[in-house]
């Protein structure tokens, strides 16, 4: 039995030209040092380098101050200066080095609040309040100015509002509202389009459907949506994919998830990718050195406790084995391409069917397979 392994291993070793192959499934997440404030709801950024991960907390539970500095060159974290007046459910963007957390609620009810953080400085700074209060929204980030998009202005009443920041002018003026209202999205910019992926118009029915916002023409286009319906997820960008990484279908009902996704803008195609090992809803993530961080939330239904967690997804292909009695399964980047039986049969190829037969970061699996010896 192990000889067998051995030789399937060669033959995949030959032809992908990797330098081993480990048996089983083998997924590309891993575990990295924990946040010092366990907390959902957190939100990310990413200045020179580093991860400063930012408040956090349900709008009916504890709210978080805490800010906290991440260094993936060093799996370290570092306290840093507390955000002035924290909220729950608000979104961040950041231009040329400073964050600007806005908006989310209290208790009470929903803000406009704009708060400025210099990771340079560590100080903080009160800017120019959007005009229409809300939380539960995402931010995006194209030539320099901030759109926040969607979200809830109370009462689970989700909103259709698209609203631009500019920095430098510390003004705000009015967009195309979004196509249909939402709540507990994400969104993400490629190539100067942002994308809003998921969320739900009632927090109860997650949605898959995906629109893709241009800022130049101020107009919407509705494209493929997920796989999986999902909100309180969490979107990021990698080698020009967007990645959907984990979320629920209702925040209620322990259906949180650790599934993963990437869409590819090019193609309007959605892919599956390998799986968190934590399951969880209200996280974030960030992207550093392509590498993407997956950082606190929550696993269970409700909102606390919340996570320290972080996990590190590295997009380098892997290739695996595992030889069950007569059946070869073979495994990329953890998720099982191929059930094939040992039965002596000539060449056959995996997907695609095409040469060449290589392997890179942003293309999809390209190798052979051999009969048995």
């Amino acid at each position: 039995m192990n000889t067998q392994r051995i030789r399937y291993a060669v033959v995949l070793i030959g032809f992908v030209g990797l330098a081993s192959i480990e048996l089983g499934a083998q997924a590309n997440w891993r575990p990295k040092a924990n946040m010092p404030t366990a907390r959902s709801l957190v939100a990310a950024a990413v200045v020179e380098g580093k991860i400063y991960c930012i408040g956090g907390g349900p709008r009916n539970g504890p709210i978080y101050s805490a800010v906290e500095q991440y260094d993936p060159a060093t799996d370290t974290w570092a306290q840093r200066a507390e955000i002035p007046s924290p909220t729950s459910g608000f979104d961040i963007g950041t231009v040329n080095g400073k964050v600007y957390v806005i908006g989310g609620a209290t208790p009470t009810s929903s803000l406009p609040l704009v708060q400025e953080y210099d990771a340079s400085s560590d100080t903080w700074q009160t800017k120019a309040p959007m005009p229409t209060p809300r939380a539960l929204f995402s931010c995006a980030v194209v030539d320099g100015k901030i759109y926040a998009i969607g979200g809830s202005t109370g009462n689970h009443t989700a909103s259709l509002a698209v609203e631009a920041y500019d920095p430098a002018a510390d003004a705000w003026i009015q967009k195309k509202n979004v196509p249909s209202p939402r709540g507990g999205a994400s969104c993400s910019t490629v190539n100067g389009l942002i994308y809003i992926v998921g969320g739900s118009s009632d927090s109860s029915s997650p949605l898959s459907s995906v629109y893709a916002y241009n800022p130049v023409t101020d107009t919407w286009t509705l494209k493929a949506s997920m796989r999986s319906a999902r909100q309180f997820l969490s979107t990021c960008v990698l080698n020009g994919k967007i990645f959907a990484v984990g979320g629920c279908s209702s925040p209620y009902d322990g259906s949180e998830l650790s599934s993963v996704e990437a869409y590819d803008p090019d193609t309007d195609t959605w892919r599956t990718m390998p799986p968190m090992q934590v399951k969880r809803k209200a996280l974030a993530t960030a992207v550093v050195s392509d590498r993407i961080y997956a950082i606190g939330g929550v696993s269970i239904s409700g909102w606390e406790p919340g996570l320290r967690t972080v996990e590190e997804y590295d997009p380098t292909p892997t290739v695996s084995l595992a030889l069950s009695g007569n059946a070869l399964k073979v495994y990329w980047n953890g998720i099982l391409e191929s059930a094939d039986t040992v039965d002596a049969a000539s060449w056959q190829s995996l997907n695609p069917l095409t040469w060449p037969y290589t392997t890179s970061r942003i293309h999809p699996m390209k190798f052979y397979r051999a009969h048995r010896p």
